[in-house]
């Protein structure tokens, strides 16, 4: 990524955040209050359905009133009850009935008008159905009233028969007042609505609300369906003589219980809906922002890209001579840190060319070391570690664990001289010997971190092989794939002779190779960095090592998988090399 690049995107990323937290903050407080605001509003819609049914209580009221004041209506029944035959009888019974009728036809929202006389009799506005009434008053929503023990309201939602025709209705009951006519055979008026016309009221269709009416005993008079929640049934046992909000994840309850006879109307609002009501806020503020930006970055973009300019020209020249085009320079007029910088460049760039020259003269073809120079020292490192050891051991008074440590560390030492006496190959045997010598003390090191399994045919133990050709690949497979790893591990060795070349594996169980580091080791690019203090000798020398002593009749394979282990093969003629011969 281009300097430029980085510039503009940390710079886009501080403006961003802080216009982002601006407008979350600005979103929070507005949407607070917008959201206020609409409780307001729908607190106000629902006050206004609650005079609509107050107002429609209150003419209820009236009209019954109306009823009972009524002289004529007053001395009929007086009459009816004094008339001495049947046909006098039938006769006021019918004009009631005609008369309840034409007080029927005022209100387009009446059932039924029923007067109840005091011993029990009724007389309504549909006189066929006068027994059918009276066995009415025997139910539970006239038994309730009676038990509210008032002089008159609103009964409980209940169902009557008309024309064989089942209609929902409320019942307005109201006890008649013997002060109004001490000599009154009458005892009840009640006036039957139909509840399709309190639905009417509460239905809004400028809004998605939803509205409940509850009677005086808090049961639901109105509007229950599929939808209803439970939770409005404890909030409305709370009593409370003003309009309550509450609340929950998703939706909003508003209880109005300013009504006549006790009533409730409840407004249930989705969050969501509501939510939808203030969006605009956080469009408008979203909008706001990405413009800021927009402006910020224009403005800052010119002034960037002049600043990025001569880091770019010193880019593009480090780059030229990196390819060898030492006669590469820069001109960089700037007045700042930068031009200096370009003047350095070029100076170093001058004095770059000058030491190539002297070197290409001077310098001389180096020899390769001898590969005996690779494996004849033992690493200053691991001596200094291996007598750490012996000192740690020797505190704790293990004596036996350090005469089996020097032991096999002066068995590595003697090995080294007798490579220097020219000793290339070794057998099988002496070879696994110094490397169990080797394995004593990594495990001395690495208690407990890691195991060897042997797999070594017994025939093979006399052929020869190239001296401390497996205590590399051991090293490796411990510090590369083992120690790294936290959980035991374990370092497999196998020899053995097929179609008279010998095979020597060396696998583990370690932290493994990706397919890319695999490549790298494949091509000799090894880690500048290892566990081993021993001195590596690395994958590439045992490489080298064995092509230098068979050619191409030897072969070196390496396979690795990441978390799964790493697994090297080495395959060597059974004859020796001619230079040894």
């Amino acid at each position: 990524m281009k300097i430029k690049t980085k510039i503009l995107f940390v710079i886009a990323i501080i403006i961003s955040s802080s216009l982002l937290l601006c407008g979350i903050f600005t979103y929070s407080y507005f949407n607070k209050i917008f959201t206020e605001q609409v409780k307001k509003d729908e607190s106000a819609k629902l006050e206004e359905k609650a005079e609509s049914i107050q107002s429609f209580q209150n003419d209820i009221k009236q009209f019954s009133q109306y009823i009972l004041v009524d002289n004529e209506i007053q001395d009929k029944i007086n009459t009816l009850y004094s008339a001495k035959s049947m046909y006098e009888k039938i006769q006021n019974e019918d004009w009631l009935s005609n008369e309840l009728k034409s007080y029927l036809l005022l209100k387009d929202y009446l059932d039924s008008i029923i007067l109840v006389g005091k011993d029990g009799n009724v007389i309504s506005s549909r006189s066929i159905q006068n027994d059918y009434y009276i066995n009415t008053l025997k139910e539970k929503w006239f038994t309730a009233f009676l038990k509210r023990e008032v002089n008159g309201g609103f009964s409980e939602e209940h169902l009557l028969t008309n024309n064989q025709q089942e209609n929902k209705v409320i019942s307005y009951i109201v006890k008649f007042n013997p002060i109004l006519n001490p000599d009154s055979k009458l005892k009840y008026l009640i006036v039957n609505i139909d509840t399709s016309h309190l639905s009417n009221l509460l239905i809004d269709e400028t809004s998605d609300n939803i509205f409940y009416l509850f009677d005086s005993q808090n049961s639901l008079s109105l509007y229950k369906n599929k939808d209803y929640d439970k939770k409005i049934d404890s909030i409305i046992r709370e009593q409370s003589q003003k309009i309550n909000v509450v609340e929950n994840k998703e939706k909003i309850f508003i209880i109005n219980p300013n009504m006549e006879d006790d009533w409730k109307i409840v407004s249930v609002n989705q969050k969501e809906e509501i939510l939808k009501k203030v969006n605009f806020v956080y469009y408008f503020i979203a909008g706001v922002t990405i413009l800021n930006i927009m402006l910020i970055m224009i403005v800052l973009t010119p002034m960037i890209l002049n600043l990025s300019k001569p880091i770019s020209m010193l880019t593009t020249a480090m780059k030229e001579v990196s390819k060898g085009k030492l006669e590469t320079s820069v001109n960089i007029k700037s007045g700042d840190e930068f031009e200096v910088l370009g003047e350095g460049f070029n100076y170093m760039v001058k004095e770059l060319q000058k030491y190539i020259d002297r070197s290409i003269e001077d310098e001389k073809i180096k020899q390769k070391l001898h590969m005996d120079l690779l494996i004849s020292q033992i690493n200053p490192h691991f001596i200094y570690n291996t007598l750490n050891t012996v000192i740690y051991l020797a505190q704790k008074q293990e004596n036996e664990d350090i005469v089996k440590i020097t032991k096999s560390f002066i068995s590595l030492l003697q090995d080294t001289v007798k490579y220097g006496e020219g000793g290339y190959l070794i057998p099988v045997e002496e070879e696994i010997n110094n490397l169990k010598n080797y394995l004593v003390i990594q495990n001395y090191r690495y208690p407990k971190r890691f195991g060897v399994k042997w797999q070594v045919d017994k025939k093979i133990l006399g052929l020869n092989v190239p001296r401390t050709i497996l205590q590399p690949l051991v090293e490796n497979a411990l510090f590369h794939g083992i120690i790294p790893n936290e959980e035991f591990g374990t370092v497999c060795i196998e020899i053995f002779l097929i179609d008279h070349f010998l095979h020597l594996i060396v696998s583990d169980d370690g932290v493994g190779m990706s397919s890319k580091r695999l490549e790298e080791v494949k091509l000799g690019q090894t880690s500048n960095q290892s566990f081993s203090n021993m001195r590596s000798i690395g994958l590439s020398n045992v490489k080298a090592r064995i092509l230098s002593l068979y050619d191409n009749r030897s072969a070196f394979y390496i396979d690795s998988v990441e978390g799964i282990g790493t697994k090297i093969t080495i395959k060597i003629p059974l004859n020796s090399p001619d230079f040894i011969q």
